[in-house]
């Protein structure tokens, strides 16, 4: 199959659909998704914000010729849109290229809080949400047909066999409830010598008063903080050479994220906070650990470092229940018009 996929690059980097989608025999032309101002120069970003939409708006008309164009000329079998870019393409532009090739969009975050999206569900053949409750919300609300699909974990999540170097780790972005979570967490490691890890780009490391502004406000992460994005191959070595890893969701989502499973995939012991539901796939306190608020995640903490066999346990079964969960095989189903159960869950 000959498949047009737009994406954002950040997401194609974590996710790797086009690798994914390559690796099941179809030819893949891409095209990224990103919004003006997460590519142009710092001088033309502060031009327009103030005013000054020149350069942004012929940016975007060349985004929109150039998909267009990669429409007529490739001639796919079907365009992807993972995520739609309402900033850059009309519903006009989307019924333009429904006219001549299947749509279909895998919504990787949540978009009961996008009104926007509106106008765009219509013209999708296919819809495809991350979050379990949004499938509620498509068809009382819109009355449109959509299915869930968890995002899977991608190859660099193969499973490692690894020694326990760490004992507690985190790997994210800095939202304002994980920062709050993790100085509590950090202010009890330091009090009872755990080895913790936290990784993400927490500020931005070109500026040093950034950094010191961070430190101020958060002195307890700072001690334990590797600042900077970690690519999914150490991402995978480093969840299975923790005992535990922390998973602390965006408090706008409901379902598991994608880390979730690509914990899980690598063998390693995952304590995720409580989800509003699991889509029918994992088994709180067999696949996984949950807790319920900063005092029940500390006390958590305290108690799987301390019960090696049981964590182990966890872990085994959470890897054994994930593992048809790839982002080859959820693909696989998406391309075929399929659902979650023709992945063998």
């Amino acid at each position: 199959m000959r498949i047009l996929l737009e994406i954002f690059s950040r997401n194609d980097e974590i996710l790797q659909i086009k690798r994914a989608l390559q690796s099941l025999g179809h030819e893949v032309i891409t095209i990224y998704e990103d919004s003006y101002r997460e590519t142009c120069p710092y001088y033309q970003k502060k031009l327009d914000q103030m005013g000054v939409h020149t350069f942004r708006k012929r940016y975007e008309r060349e985004w929109i010729q150039r998909l267009h164009r990669m429409v007529e000329e490739f001639l796919p079998d079907a365009a992807l849109f993972i995520n739609l870019p309402t900033e850059m393409m009309q519903p006009s532009d989307l019924a333009h290229i429904r006219a001549r090739t299947k749509t279909v969009c895998y919504f990787v975050d949540g978009i009961s809080s996008n009104p926007e999206l509106y106008d765009y569900y219509a013209l999708l053949d296919h819809i495809y949400v991350f979050e379990e409750q949004d499938v509620k919300y498509l068809t009382e609300r819109h009355h449109i047909a959509a299915q869930y699909m968890p995002v899977g974990y991608n190859e660099a999540y193969a499973p490692i066999c690894a020694a326990p170097m760490m004992d507690v780790i985190f790997i994210g972005s800095p939202f304002p409830h994980r920062l709050r979570l993790l100085e509590r967490v950090s202010a009890t490691a330091a009090r009872a010598g755990w080895k913790l890890h936290i990784y993400g780009p927490f500020y931005d490391g070109r500026y040093p008063w950034k950094a010191f502004l961070f430190r101020r406000r958060y002195p307890h992460i700072a001690r334990y903080l590797m600042n900077g994005s970690v690519p999914p191959e150490e991402a995978a070595r480093l969840y299975a050479s923790s005992k535990i890893c922390l998973n602390i969701h965006d408090v706008r989502h409901g379902s598991p994220n994608p880390r979730t499973f690509e914990i899980l995939a690598v063998g390693a012991f995952e304590l995720i906070d409580a989800r509003v539901s699991y889509g029918g796939l994992l088994s709180p306190g067999e696949d996984l650990a949950v807790y319920e608020d900063a005092e029940d995640l500390v006390e958590k903490i305290r108690y799987y470092l301390v019960h090696d066999d049981e964590r182990c346990q966890i872990a085994v079964k959470g890897q054994c229940t994930t593992r048809p969960l790839s982002m080859k095989n959820i693909l696989r189903a998406i391309m075929r018009g399929g659902t979650l159960k023709d992945i063998g869950t």
